[in-house]
């Protein structure tokens, strides 16, 4: 990520690179919910900028959401946010298709 150029997956709608604290490159976000039990799963791609000093910084990574519905007053709604880099979602997506076949 050099200057203010824009990877090709960024999405300019999406994108809050020009945010003035913590911004990041952001794609369009691919969301799914489970008919079954409302579970709600949100996928990005995002690039923070690079930080001198700290060379895992600027790096790409994909941003999974996980939402649970509201199940009622003892289960309240919550969301899960985590940041896998390139070469562990790849190895997460595999291990979700092999374990989801019939």
């Amino acid at each position: 990520m050099t200057g203010s150029a824009h990877p090709w997956w960024c999405s300019p709608a999406d994108c809050e690179l020009r945010e003035p604290v913590g911004g990041v490159h952001l794609s369009r976000a691919a969301h799914l919910e489970s008919d079954h039990t409302g579970l709600v799963v949100t996928v990005q791609v995002a690039q923070g900028r690079r930080i001198k000093g700290y060379p895992r910084s600027g790096r790409e990574f994909v941003s999974l959401a996980i939402r649970f519905p509201d199940y009622g007053p003892e289960h309240p709604p919550e969301e899960y946010n985590f940041s896998l880099d390139g070469e562990l979602a790849r190895a997460v997506g595999w291990m979700l298709l092999r374990a989801g076949r019939p």
